[in-house]
């Protein structure tokens, strides 16, 4: 043993040097090992199923906050604040608003972000660049949703954006998107996005293997029971389940036959969180104290009695979108049982001269509901008309503060809810559904 340890402390007095060397190589190779076996891996590639279809202008506002910034950005209770503008400014009484934009950001072709690139096209508003870096919006009067609405990504040609994940590839059929592949520019990932026309079509097309994960289902076809498979819900809380009414129409004209059909309804549905006004569900404006109608059978038949009686009319037309027919047929048994002749019928969209038509309605996570049910306004499609509700919507937008404002929509979600020109039902709860 002393003869073997006289040679190895031989052989070091000769060759240290080359001993601590190789001790220090191997060393430093067994701490980088794990990194380096990561580096020479090929980018991981997640395929994501998607239900809809789409055009380069028109993709779904998640994959456009995954490709660019806003020059804002939402908080989960819809409040504003700074992305590609770290602040702004009010001026002359909230008419004029002054954004001061980042100055170390770069859009994905490696030029400079800048107010030169930035073109928005907003009705009645004046847009002035001042510098490179900052940019004024005048208005005629104030008008409080901005900061919401320029949340909304910004592009430059071709889908080049402000953020980490640049479009890679493009694919079409026709001239709708049939996939879109992103590529996460620090880590070199890929995200292919294939697109299907049903939710059937994206089920198969995962467990074919086409894709590894489905995004935002409407129910579970079965898949939790499978052990490869991982299903988790969320609730869509920009997304109410709605039935509009045609107000035009008679006897829904009448307040009372309107209450009476949410009367008959059921006071909440599975997979699903009770809608509790007309807002988003953590909207910061929601509101604490309107009416709401419980489900109420008694009730429900002696106000529509009331009604009926003084109407020839006692049949309602619910159409709806195919995926919405099982939840449109239970509407119709419980409006049936009040003695009124019910029927479904299937519509994608809203029929020009319909009765009662329920969808998912999608809300705008800023408070401001003027598009919806302001009387002048198109997308008013129920015919909503009332003198409070427009008032409330007028100072709603034009008026700055929080506390101000939070004042004025409860007052318009009390009015609104009083006058049930639609009844919201819920948001829905979707399933994300993923390979393990």
């Amino acid at each position: 043993m002393k003869i073997y340890l006289k040679l190895v402390l031989s052989y070091l007095r000769v060759h240290w040097l080359l001993f601590f060397v190789g001790l220090a190589a191997g060393s430093a190779f067994i701490f980088l090992f794990p990194t380096l076996s990561r580096a020479l891996q090929p980018p991981k590639v997640n395929r994501v199923a998607l239900v809809g279809n789409y055009t380069a202008g028109s993709l779904p506002l998640k994959i456009q906050n995954e490709i660019s910034l806003g020059l804002t950005k939402l908080l989960p209770d819809g409040h504003a604040t700074g992305s590609a503008a770290l602040d702004w400014q009010t001026a002359d009484s909230g008419k004029t608003v002054i954004f001061n934009l980042a100055q170390n950001l770069f859009w994905q072709d490696g030029t400079k972000f800048d107010t030169s690139q930035i073109n928005y096209s907003l009705k009645g508003v004046e847009v002035k660049r001042l510098s490179l870096y900052r940019l004024e919006f005048k208005f005629k009067e104030s008008f409080s949703p901005l900061p919401t609405i320029l949340s909304q990504p910004l592009f430059k040609n071709a889908l080049i954006g402000l953020g980490d994940n640049a479009v890679e590839n493009i694919k079409f059929n026709g001239r709708f998107i049939a996939s879109l592949t992103l590529k996460n520019l620090p880590t070199g990932a890929q995200k292919i996005y294939k697109f299907y026309p049903t939710e059937e079509a994206a089920v198969t097309a995962l467990k074919l293997g086409a894709v590894n994960h489905v995004e935002d289902l409407h129910q579970t076809y079965g898949l939790q029971n499978d052990s490869h498979l991982k299903v988790q819900g969320h609730i869509a809380e920009n997304t109410i389940a709605t039935i509009l009414l045609n107000l035009h129409k008679d006897p829904i004209s009448e307040k009372s036959f309107r209450q009476a059909l949410a009367y008959a309804l059921p006071d909440s549905y599975p997979h699903s969180a009770t809608a509790s006004s007309s807002l988003p569900q953590n909207s910061w404006a929601k509101s604490l104290n309107f009416k709401t109608y419980p489900q109420n059978q008694t009730l429900a038949k002696k106000t529509f009695a009331d009604v009926a009686s003084a109407s020839a009319t006692k049949r309602i037309f619910l159409s709806s979108p195919k995926e919405l027919t099982p939840l449109a047929e239970s509407i119709s048994a419980a409006w049936s049982s009040l003695g009124l002749e019910a029927k479904t019928t299937v519509s994608e969209i809203i029929p020009p001269s319909f009765d009662a038509h329920l969808l998912y309605l999608e809300i705008p996570p800023d408070p401001d509901q003027y598009a919806l049910w302001h009387s002048t306004q198109a997308g008013n499609t129920t015919g909503y008309k009332s003198f409070k509700a427009d008032h409330l919507l007028e100072d709603g937008r034009r008026t700055l503060g929080d506390k101000e404002r939070w004042e004025i929509y409860q007052a318009f979600q009390k009015a609104l809810s009083e006058d049930l020109p639609a009844i919201f039902l819920f948001y829905p709860q979707l399933y994300d559904v993923s390979r393990i």
